[in-house]
């Protein structure tokens, strides 16, 4: 309690479904205990999105005139963007409960990464066919993109190998929320 006589916040960080050890009980108020904890949640979180990924609210307040037993904070999956509502749970010694909510906010604005195979500079003979050596991506919110998913890079450009000079092949990876990383590859037909 402080000077006031109202309960002390305390900030921490819980883990999931953990119990916690009062910092403060005063027995004279405790017999009988009818008062809730006194719980606070951020009012907004915002997640950059983390593939397979899974978070729990970070910073809580919390109090109780007896004491927290209990709180339930288990985590959530930032795998996907959107918008959710999740609720943290308190209950005391005295088995009094509350709890308070949060709107989760998932994002992904970070661009895939695009990874040439081969080299981004190639030399091809007079004549002879170019062939593709491709390229792979992944990205942190939808994770990798395997070979059967390879439509999702996109190459434009050509190579003529019977007309020597200097050809830009641009590779195109989008994620599912529309960010986009380019990469070019020069593939230079020597002269017969």
């Amino acid at each position: 309690m402080d000077s006031a006589g109202a309960p002390e916040m305390q900030s921490v960080e819980v883990a999931a479904q953990e119990p916690v050890s009062p910092s403060h009980v005063q027995t004279s108020s405790c017999s009988p205990d009818v008062t809730p904890p006194v719980i606070t949640c951020p009012a907004t979180l915002t997640f950059e999105c983390t593939y397979s990924g899974q978070q729990t609210v970070g910073e809580l307040h919390f109090s109780d005139n007896c004491g927290i037993s209990y709180i339930s904070n288990p985590p959530h999956y930032i795998g996907a963007p959107g918008t959710a509502t999740y609720s943290v749970y308190a209950q005391d010694s005295s088995n009094n409960t509350t709890h308070c909510s949060t709107v989760w906010k998932v994002v992904d604005t970070q661009p895939p990464t695009l990874v040439l195979n081969g080299s981004a500079n190639m030399r091809l003979p007079y004549g002879t066919a170019y062939q593709e050596p491709g390229a792979w991506g992944e990205d942190g919110c939808d994770g990798y993109y395997y070979p059967w998913l390879g439509s999702r890079i996109q190459v434009t450009g050509s190579v003529n190998p019977q007309v020597p000079g200097t050809y830009a092949l641009t590779y195109r990876l989008a994620d599912y929320a529309g960010n986009v990383t380019t990469a070019t590859r020069w593939v230079t037909v020597l002269s017969p």
